[in-house]
């Protein structure tokens, strides 16, 4: 799914000549022999897809990253060249636009009370107003309460909120040229553009409040400065956020019917949102179109977990 949403979305980026700030390569820094031995997994997942990738010794590591510092604790890297970073909110923003001439209407700040499924599904707004569609998707990211929509789905999901920070870049020679990740944190150090994005740190299953965890956002910012000091221009303007997201039992996203008449789902696409979805927008609008899909769906059915 990954590799159909890259061909995918670098179709949509050559047909409509749009201009995306992206970089290529990620380097995954591993501490000890026990983190080599327990991301080996995740190696031998590469090999199978036959996806390149390089162990790099400490010495090794300044021809990929000559900004890095901080890598006395390092035991090994894994450098993986055909990885990517891109400005994905750009891209959004470039595809809503193109959709918009397309005739597409958003109406956005429009909150859904409740789906009624059936041959031409409707939907009731909280004003009261009633919709009807050919086809009703919801991307609500987690499943929807059944007071909204009930699935009688069997999916177990968790919900995992991450801290994020974004901050200009003061000197590009201090930066890291693609993306970083401290394996041991879970910390990744992204290059996107004139930004530094550092995402990072978790909450399970957290509740509803505003606040943010002030030592996992500290983390982020001590991060950066052990790896890449001197690169960030904090006065230029920091933003900080949280965010959601759901986690399935297998770490598939749920996406096709959702057992009901014209409503379908697009959910639960954990720590992958970005990288699967244009292949998820892709097949889900191949089952909806009844065509036979691009890859094979049984993987990814919502209903799965039923059997």
């Amino acid at each position: 799914m990954a590799r159909l949403g890259m061909e995918i979305t670098d179709g949509l980026i050559s047909h409509h000549q749009w201009e995306v700030e992206q970089s290529e390569g990620q380097l995954v820094l591993l501490s000890n022999e026990a983190e080599m031995s327990r991301y080996s997994n995740a190696l031998q997942t590469l090999k199978e897809a036959e996806q390149p990738y390089r162990l790099l010794s400490c010495d090794e590591l300044a021809a990929h990253e000559p900004a890095l510092h901080g890598t006395e604790g390092v035991f090994k890297a894994v450098h993986i060249p055909g990885d990517r970073v891109m400005n994905c909110r750009q891209f959004s923003l470039l595809a809503k636009q193109a959709a918009q001439r397309s005739g597409v209407n958003f109406q956005f700040d429009t909150e859904v009370a409740a789906i009624k499924p059936q041959n031409k599904p409707q939907v009731r707004l909280k004003g009261g107003d009633v919709q009807p569609f050919d086809h009703v998707i919801v991307c609500t990211e987690s499943l929807p309460p059944e007071g909204f929509l009930k699935t009688n789905l069997e999916a177990s999901t968790a919900r995992i909120d991450s801290y994020a920070l974004s901050v200009a870049i003061r000197e590009p020679l201090n930066a890291p040229r693609s993306a970083v990740q401290d394996c041991k944190s879970g910390i990744t150090i992204t290059r996107i553009g004139k930004r530094l994005r550092v995402c990072g740190g978790a909450e399970l299953n957290p509740s509803s409040s505003k606040t943010h965890d002030k030592r996992v956002v500290n983390k982020l910012f001590r991060t950066l400065d052990q790896y890449f000091p001197g690169a960030a221009n904090y006065p230029a303007g920091t933003q900080t956020w949280r965010a959601s997201r759901t986690f399935t039992l297998d770490g598939l996203p749920l996406v096709g019917s959702a057992g009901l008449p014209g409503v379908w789902l697009n959910l639960a696409h954990g720590a992958n949102g970005w990288t699967l979805a244009t292949a998820s927008a892709r097949l889900l609008s191949e089952q909806i179109a009844g065509h036979t899909t691009s890859l094979p769906c049984e993987s990814i059915s919502p209903h799965r977990f039923n059997r």
